[in-house]
């Protein structure tokens, strides 16, 4: 949900430069600009109290936690491993998910046979959080 199996050298150096930006500056620092990245325009908009929970569950994280983090992400190395998953599997997107955009998923769903996509909008990273009725739905329906 809301990932991706690789780490190009972008994805790696947005990375390095938030573990920097958090060395610096600590995670409250963080917080907000890790909240606009996560969710949609519309979602912002809304002000709804989820926003709030958000950048304060970021706030609250240890920087060594989000360092130790960032550094396995940077890792990502098994879209080239996905064919050889048996297991049925569902690929959920968000349509405004600036962190992982939603064609990352789709290009894990076409590498994966007989596996389900589907996009959720408008949903950002954290689609579960935009769309809970949906998601819930979507992923009950799939687990049968």
């Amino acid at each position: 949900s809301n990932a991706r199996a690789d780490a190009p050298p972008e994805f790696c150096d947005a990375w390095d430069q938030r573990i920097e930006f958090v060395k610096q500056n600590g995670m409250a620092a963080l917080a907000a600009p890790t909240v606009e990245r996560w969710c949609s325009g519309g979602f912002h908009a809304s002000g709804s109290a989820k926003l709030d929970e958000m950048r304060a569950m970021v706030s609250a994280t240890s920087a060594t936690g989000f360092i130790g983090c960032a550094r396995a992400l940077q890792g990502l190395d098994y879209h080239r491993r996905i064919g050889e998953i048996s297991a049925r599997a569902l690929f959920i997107a968000g349509s405004d998910d600036n962190a992982t955009p939603a064609d990352n998923m789709r290009l894990m769903h076409a590498d994966l046979s007989g596996s389900e996509f589907v996009e959720l909008a408008p949903a950002g990273h954290l689609s579960n959080m935009e769309q809970p009725e949906v998601y819930t739905e979507t992923l009950r329906s799939f687990l049968g």
